[in-house]
């Protein structure tokens, strides 16, 4: 092969590489994403008449919120309005008349706990009658008599003292025991009980009220 047709031949070829180039070119312009992936949606399809109904509803779930705010703002101002002074220790209020008859030692104690307040409430065991219901501050403690028998005791802790019958209003936090107080008589002997209202790896099982 001679120079010439070196030429000729190296001349050729490159007319046929720039012209399919040129074709890919062209074709790149046409279809400009053709060579690149598609992106992945990112974003759900949003409905409009449901994108619609949640900004309808909105300002009504933001009202509702407004107004059940206000009223417990005002329920519980209307409770320290009437909150009443905390008994003074040792006072017992009891819901049966004084009747004669033995009776067993009965101390409570409260631990600590900042301005929260303690009741100590005792049902009758078997029919659910209430006995007596002391009140205790905190860290302080109480002693009485118990007539003897089978009791339910209730924990009652809380803020606003209202008195025998609301108790501590909306921020009263009960729990009751699970097995029966019982004050007994064997012989000459009376047994009662010294409790600890509130404590760490204690014996006493307790549960939310009823």
């Amino acid at each position: 092969m001679g120079i010439h047709d070196r030429d000729y031949y190296r001349d050729h070829h490159r007319q046929q590489r720039g012209a399919r180039q040129g074709q890919q070119g062209q074709q790149r312009k046409a279809d400009p994403l053709r060579s690149f992936p598609q992106p992945q949606q990112l974003r759900p399809h949003l409905d409009p008449s449901r994108w619609r109904g949640a900004t309808a509803r909105s300002p009504w779930m933001l009202w509702c919120g407004l107004i059940l705010g206000g009223l417990l703002v005002a329920f519980v101002i209307g409770g320290l309005r009437r909150q009443q002074p905390f008994p003074s220790p040792g006072t017992v209020h009891w819901y049966v008349a004084d009747t004669p008859g033995p009776t067993a030692p009965l101390t409570l104690q409260a631990p600590y706990t900042g301005p929260a307040d303690f009741a100590v409430r005792l049902d009758h065991w078997d029919t659910h009658a209430a006995v007596a219901l002391v009140p205790i501050r905190s860290g302080q403690s109480t002693s009485l008599d118990m007539p003897l028998g089978r009791y339910r005791m209730t924990i009652m802790k809380g803020l606003i003292w209202q008195g025998p019958g609301k108790l501590f209003h909306i921020t009263t936090d009960a729990r009751e025991v699970v097995e029966p107080i019982e004050f007994t008589r064997v012989g000459n002997n009376f047994s009662g009980h010294t409790i600890q209202l509130e404590t760490l790896g204690g014996n006493m099982d307790t549960r939310r009220a009823r």
